[in-house]
Order: structure tokens, then C-alpha cells, then sequence
């Protein structure tokens, strides 16, 4: 698995440098239509729910992920904070008492830096590319012991962002981060709000 999330890094790094490139003589076609709508710096709140692609070996999970971010846009370029929580629940339907379960709670506070390629011209909806940096807290829930780790990770996004009534948007996330500890990578439907 964490050399998937390896390839997987190498190939946003190489698509994002390619995308900034491309996307500067697209802004420079634009730049004549554009001059009208000068509204290119905005503070955007998303919150959101979704869930983790990836499973361990062990059949009874349930992954759940819960995100507040804070992004601030100039031009095609955001910087974005968020908080973003990662649990693993292990269950089962029977009536015997599984003491090797083992519930994960990841917790995931990072900077990223992205770059958006707008969709239209009112710079109303955008793809989105990030990488950063962040701090991971891995706590291990078990019948036996509570155990707390700690580590420094690389978070990544790739985001659809809709501009749907007024300030009030939508926005389909993908995140994952790379570490030491818990790598995993997942999908989260927030809603935002444009300021």
C-alpha cells in the first residue's frame, strides 16, 4: 500500500507542475475577458463527510473522515488549513466479545498550497490540485491498552469545487496523506461557503 501512495505522489507532483505550466498561457487568453470580474481573491470555508478508500486485512470496518478546511485564493493559486479527523471502527453482529479489535483515530492539521484551473469565466467552479505539510496523531483503541502516536506527514488533494447559489457551493474532495504511521487516502462531499 505505501507504494501506491509513493507512485501516487510522484504522478500528482509531475501533473501538478505540468498543470501550472499549461494553465499560465490559459490565464493569459483570459486575462482581456477577465478584466471585468476582478473578484479572483476569495476566503473559502468547507466542511464535509465522506469516508477512506482503503481497508486493513481485518473484515469488520467501518472508515469515517470528517474535514474543516479554511482556503484563501489569489488568482489560481490557494493556500488551505485544515483539521481533518480519520476513524477505523471494527465491528461484528455476533454476541462474542473480540479482544484483539482495534479502533484507529487518525488526526490530520496541515497547510497545503494548490493551484486551481477554473472551469469558467466567472471563476465560479475549478479543479484543484495541493500538497503540503501537516502534523498526524494516531491513537490505537483496544481492550488491552490506548496508545498515541505522533508524526509528520505529506497531505495531498485533488478537489471539484461548484459555485452553486450565491456564496453556498459544493465541493468533492479527494485527500491523502503519506507518513510513517497511517498512510490512507479517502473522498469527502463538503459544502462551502465563498466570502
Amino acid at each position: 500500500m505505501k507504494i501506491t501512495f509513493i507512485i501516487s505522489l510522484i504522478l500528482i507532483s509531475i501533473l501538478f507542475n505540468f498543470m501550472l505550466l499549461a494553465d499560465h498561457n490559459i490565464e493569459e487568453g483570459l486575462a482581456g475577458e477577465n478584466k471585468a470580474n476582478k473578484n479572483f481573491n476569495n476566503i473559502v470555508l468547507s466542511a464535509g463527510i465522506g469516508n477512506g478508500f482503503f481497508s486493513d486485512n481485518k473484515s469488520h470496518n467501518i472508515n469515517m473522515a470528517y474535514n474543516i478546511r479554511m482556503l484563501y485564493k489569489w488568482k489560481s493559486t490557494f493556500l488551505s488549513a485544515h483539521y481533518l479527523r480519520y476513524d477505523r471502527y471494527q465491528y461484528s453482529f455476533n454476541y462474542i466479545i473480540d479482544y484483539e479489535s482495534e479502533d484507529i483515530y487518525i488526526t490530520d492539521v496541515s497547510l497545503l498550497m494548490g493551484h486551481c484551473f477554473y472551469l469558467s469565466r466567472k471563476h465560479s467552479n475549478y479543479v484543484a490540485l495541493s500538497l503540503g505539510l501537516g502534523l498526524v496523531e494516531e491513537k490505537k483503541h483496544s481492550f488491552q491498552e490506548d496508545k498515541k502516536s505522533y508524526t509528520a506527514g505529506i497531505p495531498f488533494g485533488i478537489e471539484f469545487s461548484q459555485r452553486i447559489l450565491g456564496d453556498f457551493g459544493g465541493c468533492i474532495y479527494i485527500f491523502g496523506n503519506y507518513n510513517s504511521l497511517e498512510s490512507y487516502m479517502g473522498i469527502l462531499y463538503n459544502v462551502q461557503f465563498w466570502f
